[in-house]
């Protein structure tokens, strides 16, 4: 049986690009009423490619006195007490996120396997509390000091890099899993993301239309 152990104080550590007003909303409501006594806001990281900024926030957070950082996206919305149900949950976890849905493609929940499905990480979609798992984001998500520090020592090496296979976030999750840190997500705590749709007129059903890109490549020349 593992060890049940408190996050403690926390880092927020944000990363920066094109920042959604309602992430500035939810980011001014944490700092105003979630933090606790002893958390810290780390500098963000400002233009950064994902695993440089990942790495810009990690190597600030172990210069720092937090138990535990926060990793967040600027496009994600959040109550501001989302911070403390996170943190008051999942003690015998190391890297914990809440729920949040992919803003490509179908939009499934960030919630998967180790199992693969056409080639990528399978989506668990039965959630109900804190959920086990192979593979999170970065998008709202708790992580261990000792996480971090296990990766640096064991790679010598940036703890983030960026494989077009499964990203910063897949990769990091292969690494922690790898050293024996056990990954999840808390259902309960129900993260938005915000997606960008592109609108078009229907003409024979005079309505407008929306769709999201799914990024992949367009090979009819359409």
């Amino acid at each position: 049986m593992r060890i049940q152990h408190p996050w403690g104080k926390i880092a927020y550590a944000a990363r920066l690009t094109r920042i959604d007003s309602a992430f500035f909303f939810s980011w001014t409501g944490l700092l105003l009423a979630g933090r606790r006594e002893g958390d810290i806001v780390l500098n963000p990281a400002v233009d950064l490619p994902h695993a440089c900024a990942c790495n810009y926030l990690a190597d600030n957070f172990l210069e720092s006195p937090a138990d535990s950082i926060l990793f967040l996206d600027d496009d994600m919305v959040f109550d501001y007490d989302a911070v403390n149900q996170i943190r008051d949950a999942g003690h015998d976890f190391d890297i914990l996120s809440g729920l949040a849905i992919s803003r490509r493609g179908n939009h499934k929940p960030v919630v998967l396997a180790t199992e693969r499905e056409n080639g990528h990480p399978k989506p668990i979609l039965d959630l109900k509390g804190i959920v086990e798992c192979g593979y999170v984001g970065l998008a709202f998500t708790l992580v261990r000091r000792w996480v971090l520090e296990r990766i640096r020592k064991e790679t010598n090496a940036p703890i983030f890099n960026f494989p077009v296979t499964v990203g910063e976030d897949g990769a990091f999750c292969d690494a922690a899993r790898s050293i024996g840190a056990r990954i999840g997500v808390n259902t309960d705590i129900n993260i938005g993301h915000r997606i960008t749709f592109t609108g078009r007129w229907d003409r024979a059903a005079k309505t407008p239309v929306w769709e999201s890109c799914s990024f992949g490549l367009n090979t009819t020349g359409q």
